[in-house]
């Protein structure tokens, strides 16, 4: 028998525990440590949080603001670029709108909510322009509820499998016997480990370690799949029409907890 699955893009509600908040010593951008998941069919990593499907999904809204960057080039295993305008040309072919790139300012809002800092290379890429469409962020609302659903949503589905899939990691100890307790004990956990940042959809990049290259995931509850050995690699595999296959052509960074995750 299949084992339970939360409702297409809805991530389950955690029972009432004291949520971590950006503030919280243990979020801090300073304390944060490194770690990160992965495993399953690729079929469920193929849906927005909406349950629509991602690839090709295109919104058009407005007009890029956005100006002319020049081409760029990219080193390949550290994703390290001079700008990110071939990237964007992409969403845009997708069908997407690429708006004039996040301020300081914005950025570190976004960091704030976050409740860690932004890896280098994606805070570039939203630095040149700020994709618009369904599945990404909105940077620019840091506090909405959609931000904040997507900043649990990882949490909330290790919670839901705990409840519902017995999933319980070894390192974190005997499991309490009390589902609370061992909510609240997971909590704890996961929140010693890098904080992941959506990219789109079920794609997120750990924040942690902070510097450019690290992979990009497909996370759905405790299932978790290489998306991109970085970030720069990501975006081709997910709007480009090449291979998926490409974006483990190399061994991806190691990020604690989250790799181990991966099968």
């Amino acid at each position: 028998m299949a084992r339970p699955r939360t409702p297409s893009g809805v991530f389950p509600a955690v029972p009432p525990l004291a949520r971590l908040s950006p503030t919280d010593p243990l979020r801090s951008p300073q304390s944060i440590p490194c770690n990160f998941v992965a495993t399953q069919s690729a079929l469920l990593h193929t849906f927005a949080p909406n349950g629509s499907q991602v690839r090709g999904h295109a919104v058009k809204i407005k007009p890029s603001s956005a100006g002319e960057p020049v081409v760029g080039r990219t080193n390949e295993r550290t994703g390290m670029r001079k700008d990110w305008q071939q990237e964007h040309e992409l969403l845009a072919a997708a069908g997407f709108v690429v708006a004039a790139g996040l301020t300081e300012a914005e950025l570190l809002a976004a960091e704030s909510a976050i409740g860690s800092r932004m890896p280098p290379d994606l805070r570039q890429f939203l630095s040149e322009g700020l994709p618009i469409g369904s599945g990404f962020p909105n940077w620019r609302e840091p506090r909405s509820e959609e931000i904040l659903a997507q900043l649990e949503g990882p949490f909330e589905g290790i919670a839901f499998d705990i409840e519902h899939n017995a999933f319980w990691w070894a390192s974190w100890g005997p499991r309490p016997l009390a589902l609370a307790d061992a909510i609240e004990l997971a909590q704890l956990q996961v929140a010693a480990v890098p904080r992941l940042i959506q990219i789109y959809g079920h794609r997120y990049i750990p924040a942690e370690p902070c510097i450019s290259g690290n992979p990009v995931y497909s996370v759905y509850q405790t299932d978790v799949i290489y998306y991109g050995m970085n970030l720069s690699n990501y975006l081709r595999c997910e709007f480009a029409p090449s291979a998926t296959e490409e974006a483990t052509d190399e061994e991806p960074r190691t990020i604690p907890f989250w790799d181990e995750l991966v099968e």
